[in-house]
């Protein structure tokens, strides 16, 4: 019965609509669309439902008065690929019941005032809008949504957003300036300027609009951001990706998220209770993050110049995502070790060549971490024991020649690991990604630079020798099996020749021996000839004595007779 009424309602509407068109002329709806809901009265007092109408290819003007059959039904009214320079008013009085309003690809130009008391959402986009009037939307006390993208509006002047809307977008324009009073409401929550021609802004010019949660400046032509004084709510989120700004001071904004990705800023300051930090694509080599430090969340500075420069990255303690790809960074020291709630950690394209155990948080919650292309010779197993946490661990691109093959033991948790485009030797490589697969360790390949070299499985690895044979996979166990022989062939040389040389060393020991005892026979007759001496150099002392005592009495003998003589 439902259907059977709005199938007769349909007829009845489509047939009054073609009989007014028949006897005046006027405006008709090209399609009339039932919409599901309440029933209205139609100037017969008969049931009538709400409808869509939609009106193509039409000369509307300003001053014509115009008549749609079943007016107080309409609810949506589309009117599209037709040709205007106002909005033609008078067509809307009727329409009492009107909430959505679209006029799209149109020559309308100007936008003058529009009496709907109940109209909700207003979509203007894709027009030849060149200017707006002044309180244009006041009398529309409902209106919560305002759309005027891809038009070719160039200012925005006069009070023209003062009602209760919710969502204005604007981008797509021309406009190139913004008059204090333009938004002089606060119920604004989202307000799209993207993709216009502003080069200056203050963002003092929406200090009114309290209850802002999204403001959209992206892709315009912006060099200078001031803000002159303290402004917006902590839920406040500012995107300003593509634009031109190389100097960005933000310390007296208290904003919620920032996207300032793809400019050319070299030094970022920000203000309090910032949560996520969008600055990859930049030339940053100084940032301050004020009074944020306690409050970051994501930070995500790809692609800049930051060196070793890491210091208030460092103090943020509450990080759960940071990404520092490509900033030529070589030493990581203890920045990791107090990021208790850290998850996220991209360091690729830097130069790291050391990733030590205290360079993180003891107990810490990392899940991915990607070291791809560093200079990491080495990442020992007390270095991987600290990860109990991770998930994915990336370690293509560096110099590793070696990679422990039960890394299970120390990343319980790991699922994927990235080995490719390091200095493995195959036979090392392939019993390597043999263990792995068989923990079901996903392996991660990096396409990024093709792979000319012997590879297994699109890993690279080294070993001189075997180079022809590890141009077919199907060769790899025959090559195991050939270096083996050969390991085993050399451990035998090995131990024939260490045979001989424990032989030698007998025969050395026995000789030793010999000489030991011979030393210790001639020792003791020396030690006979030393006491000989020793009696012979007592027997010595006393003759001296003897011979010395004598001489002195010849002496005095003589020197007596010499005396006696002379007298």
């Amino acid at each position: 019965m439902c259907l059977l009424r709005n199938v007769v309602s349909l007829l009845l509407i489509a047939t009054t609509a073609i009989g007014q068109n028949i006897r005046n002329k006027n405006v008709h709806c090209e399609e009339f669309n039932i919409l599901d809901g309440g029933y209205f009265y139609d100037e017969y007092g008969r049931h009538i439902s709400a409808v869509e109408c939609i009106i193509r290819n039409y000369e509307l003007s300003s001053e014509r008065v115009y008549y749609l059959s079943n007016s107080e039904a309409i609810e949506i009214l589309k009117i599209t690929d037709s040709s205007m320079e106002s909005l033609p008013v008078n067509l809307f009085y009727p329409l009492r019941n009107l909430k959505y309003l679209t006029v799209t690809n149109t020559t309308l130009k100007y936008v003058n005032s529009i009496p709907i008391d109940h109209l909700r959402l207003l979509d203007f986009s894709s027009n030849e809008i060149v200017s707006l009037q002044e309180n244009a939307f006041f009398n529309c006390p409902e209106l919560s949504k305002i759309l005027l993208s891809n038009n070719k509006i160039t200012i925005l002047e006069g009070s023209l957003f003062s009602g209760v809307h919710q969502i204005v977008d604007l981008s797509n324009n021309v406009i190139n300036n913004i008059t204090m009073i333009v938004f002089d409401h606060p119920n604004i929550q989202i307000l799209n300027l993207k993709k216009n021609s502003l080069e200056e802004l203050d963002l003092n010019r929406f200090k009114t609009i309290t209850g802002l949660r999204m403001l959209d400046l992206s892709y315009n032509k912006l060099k200078v951001l001031n803000v002159t004084e303290n402004l917006l709510s902590s839920d406040f989120a500012l995107n300003l990706i593509s634009n031109q700004l190389t100097y960005l001071d933000l310390r007296n904004t208290s904003i919620k998220s920032l996207n300032i990705a793809r400019n050319k800023v070299r030094y970022l300051a920000i203000g309090s209770k910032y949560k996520e930090i969008d600055a990859e694509d930049n030339e940053i080599t100084e940032i301050s993050f004020g009074d944020s430090i306690a409050s970051l969340n994501i930070l995500n500075l790809n692609n800049n110049k930051l060196g070793n420069n890491l210091q208030d990255i460092c103090r943020c303690r509450n990080l759960t995502l940071l990404s520092l790809k490509s900033n030529n960074i070589d030493n990581i020291d203890s920045c990791f070790a107090y990021m208790s709630t850290l998850e996220t950690l991209k360091l690729q394209n830097n130069n790291i060549y050391q990733v030590n155990h205290d360079s993180f948080f003891p107990d810490n919650v990392i899940q991915f971490l990607d070291l791809s292309f560093n200079r990491l010779e080495v990442v020992d197993e007390y270095t991987m024991s600290i990860f109990e946490n991770l998930q994915f661990f990336y370690l293509n691109g560096n110099p590793l020649h070696d990679f422990n093959d039960s890394p299970e033991s120390f990343m319980p948790k790991l699922v994927e690991v990235g080995l490719s485009h390091n200095r493995f030797k195959c036979s090392k490589l392939f019993l390597l990604l043999k263990k792995l697969k068989a923990l079901n360790i996903k392996l991660h390949v990096d396409t990024t630079i093709p792979v000319n070299t012997t590879n297994i499985d699109g890993n690279a690895c080294y070993q001189n020798h075997e180079t022809e044979l590890l141009k077919n996979s199907d060769n790899l166990e025959n090559i195991l099996a050939q270096k083996t022989n050969e390991k085993l062939a050399y451990f035998w040389e090995k131990i024939n020749t260490l045979e001989g040389k424990v032989k030698d060393i007998a025969a050395m020991n026995f000789t030793l021996q010999e000489f030991t005892k011979s030393y210790v026979e001639q020792r003791k007759e020396i030690d006979v000839i030393n006491k000989s001496l020793v009696e012979i150099k007592k027997s010595q002392e006393v003759l001296t004595e003897i011979l010395s005592q004598r001489l002195g009495n010849l002496e005095e003998a003589f020197k007596n007779a010499t005396e006696d003589r002379i007298d």
